[in-house]
């Protein structure tokens, strides 16, 4: 949403991540605004198919991580508005798991419906 917020075509109430974004320093988390420790990003994820050679993940792995954290990424990234990140884990599911309970807590506690 960077270019709308440059553009003055929307107004940025607060972010959710853990801490201020360097992209909009005088934006507050949602935290500093009462609603409690809530920390989302966005994220994307690689996937392959199951069975898939170990030597050829750990390639994939550090191929992706390298790439994500190189400086012209980096640049790329920050043009859209964008911090770049590479996270392992070694247990996918439960951290999409995790992350979809505190969505829902969140959604039940704001008397969020599902539709």
């Amino acid at each position: 949403m960077k270019p709308q917020i440059e553009a003055g075509t929307v107004k940025v109430l607060a972010v959710f991540s853990g801490k201020r974004t360097p992209f909009l320093p005088d934006v507050p988390t949602l935290a500093e605004l009462g609603y409690g420790n809530i920390d989302f990003a966005s994220w994307g994820a690689v996937v392959a198919p199951k069975g898939l050679p170990p030597a050829v993940r750990d390639k994939l792995t550090a191929t992706l991580e390298d790439t994500i954290n190189s400086p012209s990424v980096a640049e790329r990234f920050a043009k859209v508005g964008f911090e770049p990140g590479f996270a392992r884990y070694s247990d996918w599911a439960g951290a999409i798991g995790k992350e979809t309970a505190e969505m829902k807590d969140i959604a039940q506690k704001a008397g969020i419906k599902e539709e």
